[in-house]
């Protein structure tokens, strides 16, 4: 037995005899989330999850960690929700990095939204045999290994990087200059075939950290769903004893959209999950159903079920209602969403030519959702196009065509206000001299994967 580890053992069998002290141990050491925000630090609240936490496809203020916080400022100026969502993660993740995470931020509220990426990530799913031993159920035994954290004791060999019962380590950050020098976009991932189904995944967190973590090692199998529901279950359940342990309340959110094979399942894992353990849940899909009957599912989601803009604005303000009810923070619910989406109305796709001194567009006025992207394909006649994904684009592949692909203004992405103004270059009103020029204007993440587009726009001649 290492050193540390009697250190640790030692430290323990006080707590075991000190039992009765035990809540004020909580507040004291892990939960320092009461006591340490308190009078002008504001509540913090953790935000755990996978890419629909992170806010895939989203500006980082249209997340809805980002606008529960905006929410909580109006009672609390200083309130903060941190976001620890990051692509591919699944539930081993959280388990892993919880300690971290709850010793770096000290939250009075834990909320967790995980499990969809489990159902692909059979690598890192534990045995029934290789889950938490029995003793680790007992609140002293988590308080142990998070006294042991607190003062730099690390079971093990030289204080190795905590994994999960099934080897899954939390992300860590990089810092191979080589790797740092070309880090991925915002909400991409750059993938290491690692074999046997494992991948290294490099990517950007909300604070602007790159971060390396292993996902998959196979896919669950039709009918296995069972495996990826005892494994969610068992994770959340881990979450939420050491979460408490560290004076910490928890939420479980389940995700929005319930369609296909796997969301069901882990849905269903998620809300027993909750019901076991006695946390409070927050059951998104129920909650989008009226919401996608009045607005339509194409309005509030992306293609893979992910929340657009205001797909986030609803649900925040249901995650605010939520937390009031139970009362885990202060404040009132604010204004209906809603009433505002009505009001507002869907966001409408223009493409608007602003005709220079000759017959031939100038400028482009464009205008959607804010924080998506767009690009502007040209072409010389319209037709029965082509296949882009599930698009099809009106447009003749011609030599206009393919030289408009490498005029940069014709790419970009809308702004705070859902508009974007192009200023064609030289080369491409240059283009216009030979005859009609037509354009189609796609809006898309920046996966490519298309939201919108626009009948075909005739932008002029040139003289």
């Amino acid at each position: 037995m290492s050193r540390g580890w009697g250190r640790v053992l030692a430290l323990g069998l006080g707590l075991l005899l000190l039992e009765v002290a035990l809540q004020g141990a909580a507040l004291v050491v892990g939960g320092g989330s009461r006591a340490g925000h308190g009078a002008g630090q504001g509540v913090s609240l953790l935000a755990l999850g996978d890419s629909h936490t992170y806010g895939l496809n989203v500006a980082p203020e249209h997340t809805w960690p980002a606008q529960l916080e905006a929410r909580l400022r109006v009672a609390e100026p200083t309130a903060r929700v941190v976001n620890r969502g990051q692509v591919g993660k699944h539930t081993g993740h959280l388990v892993a990095g919880l300690p971290g995470d709850l010793e770096r931020y000290r939250p009075a509220v834990v909320l967790v939204l995980a499990g969809v990426n489990n159902a692909w990530s059979r690598g890192a799913m534990a045995s029934e045999d290789g889950g938490e031993p029995w003793y680790m159920h007992l609140r002293t035994a988590k308080l142990t290994l998070i006294l042991a954290q607190r003062f730099g004791l690390r079971p093990g060999a030289g204080g190795e990087e905590r994994a999960d019962a099934s080897g899954a380590s939390a992300p860590r950050p990089v810092t191979d200059p080589a790797v740092l020098a070309n880090p991925p976009a915002p909400g991409q991932v750059q993938r290491t075939e690692l074999g046997d189904g494992r991948a290294l995944v490099r990517t950007l967190d909300r604070d602007g950290q790159l971060v390396e973590f292993e996902i998959g090692g196979g896919v669950l199998e039709e009918g296995e769903e069972s495996l990826a529901a005892t494994w969610i279950e068992r994770d959340l359940g881990r979450i939420a004893r050491e979460a408490r342990a560290g004076g910490a309340e928890v939420v479980f959110l389940t995700y929005a959209i319930e369609d296909g094979l796997v969301l069901p399942t882990v849905n269903a894992a998620i809300r027993r999950a909750a019901a076991a353990n006695g946390a409070l849940l927050v059951d998104q899909a129920a909650l989008a159903k009226p919401w996608i009957a009045e607005f339509g599912k194409e309005r509030l989601f992306f293609h893979d079920a992910h929340p657009r803009r205001e797909g986030y604005e609803l649900l925040s303000a249901a995650i605010h209602s939520a937390l009031l009810s139970a009362g885990l923070v202060e404040g009132d619910p604010g204004s209906d969403v809603a009433a505002a989406l009505r009001e507002r109305g869907a966001p409408t796709l223009r493409l608007e030519p602003l005709p220079g001194p000759g017959a031939a567009a100038a400028e482009l006025d464009l205008g959607f959702e804010p924080g998506l992207e767009f690009s502007l394909l040209l072409a010389r006649s319209t037709g029965p196009g082509f296949a882009l994904g599930k698009a099809r684009i009106p447009l003749l592949r011609d030599e206009l065509f393919e030289a408009a692909l490498d005029f940069p203004e014709l790419k970009g992405a809308f702004g705070a206000d859902g508009r974007a103004r192009v200023q064609l270059s030289e080369a491409a009103r240059a283009a216009f001299a030979g005859g009609p020029v037509w354009a189609v204007l796609l809006v898309r993440t920046p996966d490519w994967s298309i939201v919108a587009q626009s009948e075909p726009v005739e932008l002029g001649t040139g003289s």
